[in-house]
């Protein structure tokens, strides 16, 4: 789907999320990388644009970019209640195309709550993408990982870091 052909998105929170999409026009055009991060309608015009969402998602050039703005500038919340959803965790979208049809989705669990726990993969992963970027990275991410998950076997936690 081309961002192109969405006229409008339409996205369904609740209570907990208001704090994600209040204040709308701060959270459709974020001007920090912190703001950015805590705005659903930002992340959902990333995902919508990129179809994904990752700590690249955040860089300067991205909080910039026009297209990006304008997408965020379509999407708007609406609260609602009693859904089932996870508080705080679910959620739903309406994407009206300019075409007239509405395509919906709805997630009663976001990936990674504890009704949908990443796989261990993917946690090693965003570590890995993580530490790889912290301003004194680990020599080796991976190994320093790998060590992280065997903790319960590990007699001196010092030896983590060595």
């Amino acid at each position: 789907l081309d961002a192109g052909q969405i006229a409008a998105v339409t996205i369904e929170v609740d209570a907990v999320q208001q704090m994600l999409v209040d204040p709308l026009a701060r959270k459709q055009a974020p001007e920090t990388v912190i703001d950015a991060k805590f705005s659903i309608p930002w992340c959902a015009a990333l995902a919508l644009a990129d179809g994904r969402v990752d700590l690249d998602s955040f860089a300067p050039e991205r909080l910039a970019d026009p297209a990006l703005r304008e997408l965020a500038g379509r999407i708007t919340p609406r609260l609602v209640a009693g859904q089932g959803w996870q508080r705080g965790g679910g959620g739903a979208m309406d994407l009206h195309l300019t075409g007239g049809r509405v395509l919906r989705a709805e997630v009663a669990n976001a990936r990674g709550c504890p009704a949908r726990p990443l796989g261990e993969g993917e946690l090693v992963g965003k570590f890995i993408d993580c530490a790889s970027r912290a301003k004194v990275p680990p020599a080796d991410p991976a190994a320093l990982a790998e060590r992280i998950l065997r903790l319960e076997q590990c007699e001196d936690v010092g030896a983590l870091f060595a």
